[in-house]
């Protein structure tokens, strides 16, 4: 249950922190570039935080939990880019950036009878 809940917040983390970009990117505030960086430096972010908070709640080994935690994110990316036909090297980068990083997250959680 709590892998479930950590998985809305993170979900919800996400979308409150694109539509924060959108609006400063509909205003003119931030500019392209700086808006694509944002975003996935975001998404970075919240899956490094996320992950050692669910390596907190679980009781498993920090690289399972870690591949465990990005793997839906990973599995409907993959899913809706293989439909629209867009998957290409970068984005495979891209989701073995994010696998790494929710690793990181998870591996950085110290349990004190480790």
């Amino acid at each position: 249950m709590s892998y479930i809940k950590i998985f809305v917040l993170s979900t919800i983390e996400i979308i409150i922190s694109v539509f924060i970009l959108s609006i400063l990117y509909y205003y003119d505030l931030i500019s392209n570039n700086t808006f694509k960086v944002l975003e996935i430096l975001f998404l970075l972010i919240i899956v490094f935080f996320n992950s050692n908070l669910l390596c907190k709640k679980l009781n498993i080994k920090r690289i399972v939990n870690g591949i465990v935690f990005v793997l839906p994110y990973i599995s409907i990316s993959i899913i809706s880019s293989l439909i629209t036909k867009s998957f290409q090297l970068r984005l495979f980068i891209y989701y073995l950036i994010l696998i790494f990083i929710s690793i990181l997250g998870s591996y950085f959680y110290n349990k004190k009878d480790d």
